[in-house]
């Protein structure tokens, strides 16, 4: 049994796919995956998604063609087995849920047929079969979900290799991921700030700029440990995914609401329009009390370590 872990964008998200940097981590939430023998051809059980395929009886299937494209990288495709699929991330909340279960079904794969994949190419791997769910993904959500660390991320605009950067803390971050339930689309949250950005370019040149500005900052701030300094910049970051669009009332509400019970910062993570949001805390009593806080206001929240 494999895993494949959801991430977090701490700041960057949307700008990434212009080939700004950002900032992102694995979390604690998961996917797994188990392979068991098969007589006949390939099926796939995922039961975060209730979708139940045999490989090829449905080719629109976008289980169906995500598992073909493993499949053709990895060179299986005349294997017969079982994958049954299951864990804890919420699905369309922009927690990388597609690049866990990408992840999760490549490392079981990886290990059972003892294929010898490191983590460079299970990543790259998990990037093509990430363009069934999203389109145009920046690699960020397979990346943290690959490498599991703390990471700064440079999307490579020429098709080469995208610039990864490993981050190091002096401890773990304290964060509440908060879910408004709102399922989104990544791809039509991605289109819609384009044709934004292209209406009005020199509003988004500048918000571009303070955004690259921001993830600097950023770095530095988190390996100093500074954070308070963190918090500011984690909610500047929300202030510019206001801007270009992206947050929602429930968003907004939830952010609010951290904030009032003692988080440092709070923003959108992963496409906005829906899906999460994430509080820093300063310490584990008030990540406590802002789980609560959230949950009172009927959202589902989550309790996790970043960086660790």
């Amino acid at each position: 049994m494999h895993y494949g872990y959801g991430k977090l964008i701490l700041f960057g998200e949307h700008f990434v796919v212009y080939g700004l940097p950002g900032i992102a981590s694995s979390i604690g939430l998961y996917t797994r995956c188990q392979l068991y023998p098969n007589d006949k051809g390939i099926k796939v059980r995922d039961r975060l998604t209730n979708k139940n395929i045999a490989l090829g009886e449905n080719k629109a299937e976008i289980l169906d063609r995500t598992m073909r494209i493993i499949l053709e990288e990895t060179g299986l495709e005349e294997k017969n087995f079982r994958l049954e699929i299951d864990g804890d991330i919420p699905v369309f909340g922009g927690l990388g849920s597609s690049a866990a279960l990408i992840v999760s079904i490549i490392r079981e794969l990886n290990e059972h047929y003892q294929l010898g994949l490191d983590d460079g190419r299970i990543n790259d791997i998990a990037f093509k079969a990430e363009h069934v769910f999203h389109g145009n993904p920046s690699g960020i959500d397979n990346t943290a979900s690959t490498y599991r660390r703390l990471l700064w991320f440079e999307k490579n605009l020429s098709g080469g290799k995208n610039k990864i950067e490993l981050l190091k803390l002096k401890k773990p971050l304290q964060v509440v991921i908060g879910n408004t339930k709102i399922i989104h689309d990544t791809a039509e949250a991605v289109a819609e700030v384009r044709k934004r950005k292209e209406k009005n370019p020199e509003k988004f040149d500048k918000i571009f700029s303070e955004a690259r500005n921001l993830v600097l900052q950023a770095k530095n701030a988190l390996e100093k440990g500074g954070l308070q300094k963190t918090g500011e910049l984690v909610n500047k970051n929300q202030e510019l995914l206001r801007e270009i669009g992206v947050s929602s009332k429930e968003l907004d509400l939830l952010c609010e609401t951290s904030l009032e019970n003692g988080a440092l910062g709070a923003k959108l993570t992963g496409a906005g329009m829906g899906g999460c949001m994430f509080a820093l805390c300063p310490d584990e009593k008030t990540r406590e009390k802002v789980a609560q806080a959230i949950r009172k206001k009927r959202f589902d929240s989550y309790i996790t370590l970043v960086g660790g």
